[in-house]
């Protein structure tokens, strides 16, 4: 086999594979959005493919300087690490948000506080803040938000059950379950909802909401 030839075949196949990557990375970030430590592996090493692909073409072609070259693969190197250091963060964000998951539920069970049931789904994420909730529900147990600070550090829980509406009113109670840190005490406060905007909010105590959530039917979760 020729340089030339192989040159050519080499040639295809680079750009087939950088055709192909792209078109999967594009899929990833649109409809899947979880980055995985295999897929992050193989992200950086298919960029790093890739500059190594153009050096070598470029060397071997013989076409462009070779400091040209270098400074073009520079180029692609800083525009890679974007995207790059972007998927790191978001792998570092999801290995934390996953501590606080379904896994942290003995905790949650040891405070009396409402857990993650099964077959809840993250519908959000994003830098300190997390919302799990079930495929489908209007009432009862709806969503929990999961707050996190950048020590990955859980700060908060807000835990919301929607109840039936009472005169054209939307009604739901609220657990708010906040973090001690050091010697600080956990602490849970428990508010009831019940005007159509959603924002006059009466305090009350567990036993309140134990009461209201028995009369409406509800699983309580904790």
């Amino acid at each position: 086999m020729t340089l030339p030839y192989a040159m050519k075949i080499f040639k295809k196949l680079s750009l087939c594979f950088t055709i192909l990557f792209l078109l999967l990375w594009i899929y990833i970030l649109i409809y899947i959005k979880i980055i995985s430590l295999g897929w992050l592996i193989a992200e950086l090493a298919s960029f790093l493919f890739m500059v190594i692909a153009y050096i070598v073409r470029g060397i071997l072609e013989g076409i462009e300087r070779p400091r040209k070259i270098f400074l073009s693969a520079l180029m692609m190197v800083i525009i890679f690490c974007i995207p790059g250091y972007d998927d790191i963060k978001a792998y570092k964000r999801n290995v934390c948000q996953a501590q606080f998951g379904p896994q942290f539920n003995t905790k949650r069970r040891n405070l009396g506080i409402p857990v993650i049931p099964e077959k809840w789904q993250i519908k959000e994420s994003s830098e300190g803040r997390v919302r799990w909730a079930p495929a489908d529900s209007l009432i009862g147990h709806q969503k929990k938000y999961i707050y996190i600070d950048t020590g990955c550090v859980i700060e908060e829980e807000l835990d919301y059950y929607g109840l039936t509406s009472q005169h054209g009113n939307k009604r739901e109670v609220m657990i708010e379950t906040q973090f001690g840190r050091g010697r600080l005490n956990d602490s849970v406060f428990y508010y009831y909802y019940h005007d159509d905007a959603g924002r006059r909010a009466d305090t009350i105590t567990r036993q309140q909401a134990d009461s209201i959530f028995a009369a409406e039917k509800i699983r309580k979760d904790y």
